[in-house]
């Protein structure tokens, strides 16, 4: 399959698993909101949205760095919009031959966003149905976030892995 092939099957994958997410979570919530792909957009709200507002320094990504440096067809990456054109958060995950890993999810640093609290569990949602449907075998959240520890094991189920000569990472089977 040609590379142009493969970006837009995965793609195709990637745009289930958000229609899916939304399906699931939007009636759980009681709130509305909308996946799409990473874009010009979404770099354009973070500087007019996010950065007037202060980011948080520990997760204020570089997000043109970041969709550069994994530039790869398979890459799992997401806006979430609430209804009034409102970036609530960002998150990249990549593949690997077992597993989908979130390595990046940052949310909107305003008090009011309608979606404080729920990002995280979108984009383990999001993610978990884009691996199932791509065949892989669990979720991971890498780096290791101490003061999420709690959300990602009692919450959502995660296991702490520390596999040897590796950084620890969260786990969990889709």
């Amino acid at each position: 399959m040609s590379f142009y092939r493969r970006r837009e099957h995965y793609a195709q994958g990637r745009h289930d698993a958000f229609e899916s997410c939304e399906g699931a979570l939007i009636p759980l919530f009681g709130t509305s909101f909308k996946l799409s792909d990473f874009s010009n957009r979404t770099l354009e709200a973070i500087n007019t949205q996010w950065e007037p507002a202060g980011r948080n320094p520990e997760t204020a990504w570089d997000w043109a760095e970041i969709m550069r440096k994994y530039d790869e067809p398979d890459r799992f990456d997401a806006a979430i919009w609430t209804g009034d054109d409102r970036l609530a958060g960002v998150f990249l995950g990549v593949t690997t031959s077992e597993s989908l890993e979130i390595r990046f999810l940052e949310g909107d640093p305003r008090e009011e966003c309608p979606l404080t609290g729920k990002r995280a569990l979108i984009a383990v949602d999001a993610s978990s149905r884009y691996a199932q449907a791509r065949g892989k075998l669990e979720v991971r959240v890498r780096p290791i976030n101490s003061s999420l520890e709690r959300l990602y094991v009692d919450v959502y189920q995660f296991i702490r892995c520390e596999p040897p000569n590796q950084e620890p990472y969260f786990a969990k089977r889709v």
